[in-house]
């Protein structure tokens, strides 16, 4: 099947195909260049809108991974008041606290 008859996705996702070595992507990739050159013009977008996507998601992530070290470091840090732990207590809501005494 030709590039023209399947569209671009199919192509696309042959492309990004991490199971299919890099080289034979890129080997792909120049074949489709020289045999349907305006095809090019779109594979480029594509990946740069990839890229752009990627870039995003990275930004999230990183955003929420500073989030989540905040947390762990609140959640690992000394307690604001010493105490005796002296039990869990449950809530009315099911929720469970540590019962504590303190000095």
């Amino acid at each position: 099947m030709t590039a023209r008859a399947e569209g671009i996705d199919p192509i696309l996702e042959r492309l990004f195909d991490a199971s299919i070595e890099l080289d034979a992507r890129q080997a792909r990739l120049a074949q489709l260049r020289q045999e349907q050159p305006e095809l090019s013009a779109r594979i480029d977008r594509a990946v740069l809108q990839r890229d752009r996507l990627q870039a995003e998601a990275i930004r999230r992530l990183d955003a929420v991974n500073g989030e989540l070290r905040e947390m762990a470091e609140r959640l690992t840090g000394a307690p604001l008041n010493e105490g005796v732990f002296v039990g869990p207590c449950t809530l009315p809501d099911g929720r469970t606290l540590a019962r504590v005494a303190g000095n």
